[in-house]
């Protein structure tokens, strides 16, 4: 399997390991974590099994939000196909307490989003928020997305994050 890296500005967006997956779990106990719905609370540790598999089984998951200068990853964000979920979604699992998390949170979604619309053929992202979580609603506005009253998502709310098709650019003369 080819490996998927991401650079940003600011990110680098890269397949997790197990020892970030290690360090998710260890914040998650903390529950001071910014996510969407299908990895907020303990529904969260019911999908570790898939985001362990979900590359291998897939060809994509979730990346390791690693800030750049940093050794250890602020999270998890990419696209991914939670079990029992609507449809694929953009996720988020961010464990960075400090003031730039819900920034850098947004920049590492738009570029998920860019990845899924232009390398999986998605024509658009959704990602399913907490109505609680004002952080992770400050990302999905942040990234441009909207909301979308008439998803279905069991007490979620479903943000679409719109994507056009992207057209190669005219050669110069």
């Amino acid at each position: 399997m080819r490996l998927t890296i991401i650079e940003t500005g600011r990110l680098f967006l890269r397949p997790p390991s197990e020892r970030d997956l290690a360090c998710a779990m260890r914040h998650l106990a903390s529950g001071a974590c910014l996510a969407t719905a299908p990895l907020s609370g303990a529904a969260a540790r019911r999908q570790f099994p898939v985001l362990m598999t979900h590359w291998h089984l897939n060809g994509f998951g979730l990346f390791a939000a690693v800030p750049e200068g940093a050794d250890v990853p602020m999270g998890l964000v990419g696209p991914w196909q939670p079990s029992g979920w609507p449809e694929p979604e953009i996720g988020w699992l961010v464990w960075r307490q400090a003031d730039d998390a819900v920034e850098l949170t947004a920049e590492a979604v738009s570029a998920a989003c860019d990845h899924a619309c232009a390398r999986l053929g998605w024509r658009e992202a959704a990602s399913f928020l907490c109505p609680a979580d004002a952080r992770s609603l400050a990302v999905a506005e942040l990234t441009g997305a909207l909301a979308d009253p008439f998803a279905d998502c069991a007490g979620a709310i479903a943000y679409r994050h719109p994507r056009a098709p992207r057209r190669p650019l005219p050669r110069a003369a």
